[in-house]
């Protein structure tokens, strides 16, 4: 018998650039079922990575930074989640592909 459970997944990206230097330190944090108390579960997970680059304009380093880095990271917390949530009674929750575009 297959359960269908409906998942309300919230992402929030924080951007920290260093002043001086060409780095910064982007976090991706995911929060499920977070405003839905009927769910059978709830889960919040942050992911975090220091990022550098050299010789790229700020067009293309804002770029980077807020969807190609959150994208990374999303696919570091892709398999915490679904061994997390693995190892419960429910179905194993993937995490679906994500456009940081929109």
């Amino acid at each position: 018998m297959r359960c269908e459970i409906e998942i309300q997944n919230t992402f929030d990206i924080q951007v920290k650039k260093s002043m001086n230097e060409n780095r910064a330190r982007v976090s991706l944090t995911l929060k499920v079922n977070a405003e839905n108390k009927e769910a059978p579960f709830e889960l919040e997970i942050k992911v975090v990575s220091d990022f550098k680059w050299e010789d790229m304009d700020e067009n293309m380093v804002n770029s980077m930074l807020n969807v190609n880095a959150p994208a990374l990271l999303l696919g570091y917390m892709r398999p915490i989640v679904s061994s997390i949530t693995n190892s419960s009674a429910l179905p194993v929750y993937n995490i679906p592909f994500i456009n940081f575009k929109e």
